[in-house]
């Protein structure tokens, strides 16, 4: 990579950051972020930053595989010579908590359907993918995952019929990932098509931060994508 590129260090930075940040877990996918945006602002001025934003070249490879409508990331880190892709998840079990001090209550949501978010996973890392080898003016992104529902991190068992989605903590070859055999229509809604992985990745959790009580434990996942 370039001097001026927004490196995987680099996004380790901001993480840091935020991590040391006196504030509670994050309420949403948009708090997440929202503090991403705002940590890297002050750490890394030079650089533009525009969330939910479509590139300007759309490939035509991208229309192909996911088709025309609602082609936008998360976000687009313009380092002035090239741009940088950037997709969030927030994977989350429910978890209330309370600051010290603090009368003001948080709470996060219990999501359902894991299965489909794996799916959304891969989908964010085929897209980057698509960019990447698609516009000279993208060279990588990231997809930045955040979760308290450790089980993610797990290998499903061979009869899930989610398991070629599986974002444990393993290598994940490249290749097409698709439903198994049975998978309801109503379950897959919107998500039918088979997704195809150009490159291989090796995924790593590691403890972002850990809060007292039931589910108190997030944990991280940085993919890096070239």
């Amino acid at each position: 990579m370039k001097n001026n590129d927004f490196t995987l260090t680099m996004v380790k930075q901001v993480l840091n950051a935020i991590k040391e940040k006196n504030i509670p877990f994050f309420v949403s996918e948009a708090h997440l972020q929202t503090e991403f945006i705002i940590t890297a602002a002050k750490l890394f001025p030079d650089f533009e930053y525009f969330p939910e934003i479509a590139p300007s070249n759309i490939p035509d490879e991208y229309n192909k595989k996911f088709g025309k409508s609602g082609i936008h990331f998360d976000l687009v880190i313009n380092t002035g010579k090239e741009k940088v892709l950037i997709e969030f998840k927030y994977l989350t079990k429910k978890f209330p908590e309370k600051r010290e001090n603090d009368s003001l209550p948080f709470s996060i949501k219990n999501q359902s359907a894991m299965n489909i978010r794996r799916y959304d996973c891969w989908k964010d890392i085929s897209r980057i993918e698509t960019f990447v080898t698609s516009d000279n003016t993208i060279s990588y992104g990231y997809l930045i995952l955040i979760t308290n529902d450790l089980s993610l991190k797990k290998e499903p068992l061979d009869t899930y019929l989610y398991r070629e989605f599986s974002i444990a903590e393993t290598t994940h070859k490249s290749g097409e990932r698709k439903w198994g055999e049975g998978m309801s229509k109503n379950s897959k809604k919107g998500r039918e098509n088979p997704i195809c992985i150009k490159n291989n990745y090796e995924f790593k959790y590691e403890e972002f931060k850990e809060y007292k009580g039931k589910n108190g434990r997030f944990e991280l996942l940085v993919v890096e994508i070239q």
